[in-house]
């Protein structure tokens, strides 16, 4: 029988007392490294034991068969349902289900077959699972009632259920397809050897990247949606077998996907999404033997705009879906281009499109003026773009973390020393206190 963790038993006792209270859609916010298929299977396993006959759902055959594993590690192989949304929608055919859990619930968004196959349960109780609650354009998720956060990030890190990130971006901001270096020679800077995975905007792009690693002699491959699924297996396959160090791909690693052994993670795209960001760098932020810390190599500076992928966030049904603590709310951006929606004029086509390397390098993310630092509005601001995201970059910078009893302890791996206002040092090994998480 599964045990759970103390994070994943409050997630479980929050929506029994959800129930409790009358409600009938429950939003579990549960971060990538947190186990939100074992709460989530814990739940239904508790209704099969009441006499209940769950119901599941996911996107994918891997998901629904993860879910099916984790339920039968709860002592039960019979008395549920199991299924994808696609083939649900297809076939016109909702199975009887109380509890319905829909797995990866941020994308019912109005009118697609996820949502229509949410709405043949309308009056049951509905148990949605995501890692990042919002919708396309940065709003809020619709049609829930209320929402249990599983765990916040540092509790996450202190508990070693995922690893530190160590950020290497860009000091400028970058538009549309421009990306400072190759993601190649970035690779072999920083990365050389590790077990990558390249995010890229179009097919065209990921080919191309793909091909400057297998130059380099570095074995690459390139996995994306029109590929056939025994072909695209057969690539992902021969990764996980170590014969290839490097793979790119245009929107199918995003999520769902699981290869704890990845340890770079290399962003050669804008990204004007929170919540896209969070699901592609979240791959390689579990852990794994030997594996002490992840590593982002941010070509295009989406951590400027979304700060460290460790970063505790805030999360509303309400308004914008996600946004860091103790930012404040901003626009809704386009997830190709990063402009504000309202202003995107980019291609829309996942298959073409190259981005245009405009040179540079890398910096560490931390290393940034100290009034965006700390993000005081009573501090003078010495940099034209120390915005609400300068109060954001702290949250990387300082990854604290403090335990039920309120101690606060200091990550290892951030050697760097940063200055204070006053113009005195603070030591790599100090502890710097958060007023803003």
């Amino acid at each position: 029988m599964r045990t759970l963790l103390p994070h994943q038993s409050r997630a479980v006792e929050a929506v029994r007392t959800a129930v409790a209270e009358g409600k009938r859609s429950i939003l579990i916010v549960s971060p990538a490294g947190s186990g939100k298929t074992t709460i989530a299977a814990s739940i239904a396993a508790s209704a099969i034991r009441k006499g209940n006959r769950p119901a599941w759902f996911a996107h994918t055959r891997e998901l629904v068969q993860q879910a099916r594993d984790t339920i039968a590690e709860f002592g039960f192989a019979v008395g549920y349902s199991a299924g994808t949304y696609q083939g649900a929608a297809a076939g016109g055919v909702a199975p009887d289900g109380n509890p319905v859990i829909f797995d990866e619930a941020h994308h019912l968004e109005d009118g697609n077959d996820w949502s229509r196959v949410a709405e043949a349960y309308a009056g049951k109780l509905r148990i949605g699972l995501t890692a990042t609650p919002e919708r396309a354009d940065g709003s809020a998720l619709h049609g829930f009632d209320t929402m249990v956060v599983a765990a916040n990030y540092s509790e996450l890190l202190a508990t070693g259920l995922i690893v530190p990130c160590r950020i290497l971006s860009t000091s400028r901001g970058l538009k549309g397809k421009e990306i400072l270096q190759r993601p190649v020679d970035a690779y072999q800077a920083h990365a050389a050897g590790s077990i990558a995975v390249v995010f890229g905007s179009t097919v065209a792009a990921c080919e191309t990247f793909a091909e400057d690693f297998r130059a380099a002699g570095i074995a690459a491959e390139v996995v994306h949606g029109k590929l056939k699924a025994a072909d695209r297996e057969a690539r992902l396959h021969r990764w996980k077998m170590g014969k290839t160090r490097v793979v790119c791909n245009v929107g199918i690693l995003t999520e769902g996907f699981d290869y704890p052994a990845i340890s770079t993670v290399i962003l050669a795209r804008s990204c004007g999404s929170c919540g896209l960001y969070i699901q592609m760098t979240a791959r390689g932020l579990r852990r794994s033997p030997g594996k002490r810390e992840m590593l982002l190599l941010d070509l295009a500076g989406a951590a400027r705009e979304h700060g460290s992928p460790t970063a505790d966030r805030v999360y509303s049904l309400d308004g914008v879906g996600i946004r860091l603590a103790g930012a404040e709310q901003g626009p809704s951006f386009c997830r190709t281009c990063a402009q504000p929606s309202d202003a995107c004029t980019c291609e829309k086509d996942p298959e073409t499109g190259l981005p245009v390397v405009v040179g540079g390098e890398l910096e560490p993310f931390a290393e940034m003026p100290v009034s965006v630092l700390l993000g005081d509005d009573n501090i003078e601001r010495d940099d034209p773009d120390s915005t609400p995201r300068g109060r954001v970059v702290a949250c990387h910078l300082r990854q604290v973390v403090g335990d039920h009893q309120g101690r606060v302890r200091r990550l290892e791996g951030h050697r760097s020393a940063i200055e204070r206002p006053s113009g005195d040092r603070v030591a790599s090994g100090e502890v710097l206190h958060q007023s803003d998480r």
